[in-house]
């Protein structure tokens, strides 16, 4: 393919490994989960969360909430911007 992508210049000037999750990343979601997909399309950061409103357990009170989860999955995928700014 030419010309070769950002990343793989990227790559051959720095010497840098090719990321293994490459950009951009993406929130996506389930009934039960939330998880970040990257440009391929691989799964990573799946976190779970319970509704309130059906209680499943005697740990039922230490599972996250669809709020919590989803604010913990939007912060790990802002995690590339904030390192290129830093």
């Amino acid at each position: 393919m030419w010309p070769p992508p950002k990343q793989e210049r990227l790559q051959r000037k720095t010497g840098a490994p090719p990321r293994r999750f490459p950009l951009p990343w993406t929130v996506r979601s389930s009934e039960e989960c939330y998880w970040i997909e990257d440009a391929n399309g691989k799964r990573f950061a799946h976190t779970y969360f319970v509704d309130r409103d059906l209680p499943i357990g005697p740990d039922y009170e230490r599972r996250l909430t669809r709020r919590e989860a989803l604010m913990i999955v939007r912060n790990i995928a802002k995690l590339p911007d904030l390192l290129r700014k830093s």
